[in-house]
């Protein structure tokens, strides 16, 4: 389901993307949440530390750690999923959310990465996109060798061991 022009009760938790197109300046929640990780990853668009700043200021975003074990959680369930390619960004506002599910708060994630909500959906973590439809279902990849068709459970190489091709993922169910 798509966030965009809507207004939303309770605590969003904040990837990158909805901060680069404005969901800040929309007013559309109560409050935000994000992690100092999302905010080094737009530290570099200075059009947006003004706004930053002000919500940060009147406590509309507060910035927050996950904890260790949530962190490790996550990184778990990525690697069980296949979802190897998910930044400590990525890994930390999926842990702070399941932080604050936790502290019995009711969070939404507000994500376009496909990534992040197949993590967040596959543990019950409600989430939301902001620009984009985002995904209908859970997904498990699986890496396989294009050449010889052999299928890898666990990475230990970006090449295949028998014909020596790159290694490429699909979908496991």
């Amino acid at each position: 389901m798509r966030l965009r022009g809507k207004h939303v009760k309770g605590i969003l938790v904040l990837d990158s993307t909805p901060i680069y197109a404005g969901i800040l300046q929309s007013g559309m929640y109560d409050e935000c949440y994000t992690t100092e990780e999302i905010l080094g990853e737009i530290s570099h668009i200075r059009a947006l530390h003004e706004t930053i700043s002000r919500r940060l200021d009147s406590r509309l975003l507060k910035v927050d750690s996950a904890s260790s074990e949530s962190t490790k959680r996550i990184g778990e369930l990525a690697k069980k999923l296949g979802e190897g390619k998910l930044s400590n960004a990525d890994l930390s506002i999926l842990a702070l959310t399941l932080d604050l599910k936790k502290r019995g708060f009711k969070p939404t994630l507000i994500s376009d990465d496909f990534a992040i909500q197949n993590l967040a959906n596959s543990i019950s973590l409600p989430y939301l996109s902001y620009t984009t439809k985002g995904i209908k279902r859970v997904i498990t990849w699986v890496l396989y060798c294009p050449a010889c068709g052999r299928t890898v459970d666990r990475i230990k190489s970006k090449e295949c061991e028998i014909c020596g091709s790159a290694l490429k993922r699909r979908p496991k169910n």
